[in-house]
């Protein structure tokens, strides 16, 4: 080994001895946080579509860990009926506000399935970034990866979805304003309100929430939120009233 490149390997040892010490002394400092909840919902609308299968009142848990930067997660949603059932499984890692996630959708069927034909789960990643308090937007990109995304020749869709929502309040009600859309053709987010296969780029989710707490008691109060989306791709509108548990 020349005396240059000798030079380099340790500059590059030591920096990566530096870093895993400084991300152990940070692991041994933080704990685990565990969150557990959910939400009912009026009806289940998803990136400005109503779920196929998962009419009516859902109920919708999630559950996670965050330690370190990552984050373990699992949301699950359900109507009254049990027509519909979903599980997703998530693992996401956070640096400052940039956040990348893998998630495992799965829609019902026999769950240990994960062939291209026979398979029942979806996988897709997610990069988003999150400005901050001074800035109360975030923008994030989707993509699938392997799963139900298939053009009519076998070939893989690559199906995305880019989401822009801005955080604001008006009195004591929490507002956030959606826009999402499809760049490509994707059976996911491109069926007009006949159910065929649009192309090219387009907007799907036009979205308004409002949240707040509703005061009960002096010890006990009641989350609700209030959503209303248009769809223009679908020609379509929903009303979404919930609750957070």
């Amino acid at each position: 080994m020349n005396p240059s490149m000798k030079t380099i390997y340790s500059f590059a040892l030591a920096t990566t001895h530096c870093f895993l010490m400084l991300s152990v002394n940070a692991m041994a400092a933080d704990k685990p946080e565990f969150s557990l909840g959910g939400d009912v919902v009026s009806s289940y609308v998803w990136r400005g579509s109503q779920v196929a299968g998962f009419e009516g009142i859902n109920v919708q848990p999630y559950a996670s860990m965050d330690y370190a930067g990552f984050t373990l997660g699992a949301w699950a949603s359900t109507n009254f009926e049990g027509d519909g059932k979903e599980v997703d499984f998530s693992l996401g890692y956070t640096l400052g506000g940039l956040s990348a996630t893998l998630t495992d959708y799965w829609f019902g069927g026999n769950y240990f399935r994960y062939g291209k034909e026979t398979g029942t789960h979806t996988y897709e990643a997610t990069l988003s970034y999150d400005f901050g308090e001074k800035l109360p937007l975030s923008v994030s990109w989707s993509t699938l990866l392997y799963g139900d995304d298939y053009k009519e020749d076998g070939s893989k869709r690559y199906s995305s979805y880019l989401e822009l929502n801005y955080s604001t309040s008006l009195s004591d009600v929490d507002l956030t304003f959606t826009v999402g859309a499809s760049p490509w053709s994707s059976n996911w987010y491109h069926l007009d309100a006949e159910g065929d296969l649009k192309s090219g780029f387009q907007v799907n989710n036009i979205a308004l929430t409002a949240a707040k707490e509703i005061k009960l008691t002096e010890s006990f109060s009641l989350p609700l939120f209030g959503q209303v989306v248009f769809n223009p791709c679908q020609e379509d509108v929903h009303f979404v009233i919930g609750l957070s548990l």
